[in-house]
């Protein structure tokens, strides 16, 4: 099977009615959970990016008081987990600012968990490329944004 590009998909997408284009889109969302969690987002919160912040927090949030801090062989693995979930999420929304904030998140839990007092060096090279994404995606923002971002990562950190 040949795979179309995108360009080709678009100009037959123009020729459907919209009922075949709303099966094609339920058909999609049966395939697969991406598809369906990436739906959900142009859905429900496209634009509404606060509440998407809010609702993936939440859950990294629940994520880390699951974690279990005694063996850091399973925290470690708990937090790729988790670092895999923002990672996803961030995808979804175009607005980097997405992302910082749910990384920024991320080591203000790492830091309250206390996870950075461990002596496990794998640990801490988890919570140190964090930050070094979180300082790279700054850099990419306007300048009143940066020293914003800069200032709550200071503060959380």
């Amino acid at each position: 099977m040949k795979v179309h590009s995108i360009i080709t998909l678009r100009k037959e997408l123009l020729y459907l009615e919209k009922e075949e284009l709303l099966e094609i889109c339920l058909k999609l969302t049966k395939f697969s959970t991406a598809n369906k969690e990436y739906l959900s987002y142009l859905l429900f919160y496209s634009g509404l990016e606060n509440n998407f912040i809010s609702e993936i927090k939440l859950e990294i949030s629940k994520n880390f008081e699951e974690l279990n801090s005694r063996s850091a062989y399973l925290a470690k693995k708990t937090l790729r987990k988790i670092i895999r979930l923002i990672k996803k999420y961030s995808k979804y929304s175009p607005a980097k600012e997405v992302e910082i904030e749910l990384r920024i998140h991320f080591c203000h839990l790492f830091k309250q968990k206390k996870l950075h007092k461990l002596s496990d060096k794998p640990l801490q090279n988890i919570f140190e490329r964090e930050t070094n994404k979180i300082e790279k995606l700054i850099s990419m923002l306007h300048e009143d944004l940066q020293h914003d971002y800069l200032k709550v990562l200071n503060e959380s950190i």
